[in-house]
């Protein structure tokens, strides 16, 4: 197999698929300019052999957004219908992994330094907020109910999950003293006002 060469061209010269059967709403395009911005561009476009993309349009259009002239690029040597089989198959392959929702939390909670902007990785406010939390992301549920039979339970979420940063532990006694609650090395989220915390125990709710 020859050795694939990186070259950089005008973005005017890239041809898109017309027909790409893969969409890219305005938000993921924007996530993608905030991560071309922060951390340089880590991807080039493929091509086929005739220069049609095959896989980076969304790149694309964030680099249009984001003023980008000049675009790195791979030059594969697919044609017709394997390229075009190809357009599907890197799609398709992209989504056949999932995350490990507990390691990616304790990754969230080893960069919430203060110093980073969390938001880069592609994950909403409110996600990271879950993750940071101790939440499931895919399902929107505590992972200690993993396994758990099928309940039914009335939507108590807040309406506003907010991350709060210390600098002393000085600071964060005096923020456990003025909210009445007692945080730890291991306090992942508390509820304003304290919330009481229950068990599922046979298929129903038992207040701990």
């Amino acid at each position: 197999m020859d050795k694939l060469q990186i070259e950089y061209i005008p973005i005017g010269e890239l041809k898109p698929f017309a027909g790409n059967p893969r969409k890219h709403p305005d938000d993921a395009v924007d996530k993608l300019v905030k991560s071309i911005e922060a951390f340089g561009w880590t991807n080039p476009i493929l091509l086929d052999a005739e220069g049609m993309i095959l896989a980076g349009h969304a790149r694309l259009k964030a680099a249009t957004k984001a003023g980008v002239k000049t675009v790195p690029v791979i030059r594969l040597p697919l044609s017709g219908d394997d390229a075009k089989m190809y357009v599907i198959a890197d799609n398709k392959t992209a989504e056949l992994t999932d995350w490990d929702w507990p390691a990616l939390g304790d990754l969230f909670q080893e960069l919430d330094n203060g110093e980073l902007d969390l938001e880069l990785s592609a994950f909403g406010e409110h996600e990271i907020g879950g993750l940071l939390g101790g939440l499931d992301e895919a399902s929107g549920n505590a992972t200690e109910w993993d396994g758990m039979p099928e309940f039914v339970q009335n939507d108590e979420s807040g309406i506003k999950a907010i991350i709060v940063h210390f600098k002393t532990q000085e600071d964060i006694n005096e923020f456990s003293k003025l909210i009445g609650q007692n945080i730890t090395e291991k306090t992942k989220s508390i509820w304003y006002p304290k919330a009481e915390r229950v068990s599922y125990i046979d298929q129903g709710y038992k207040a701990t």
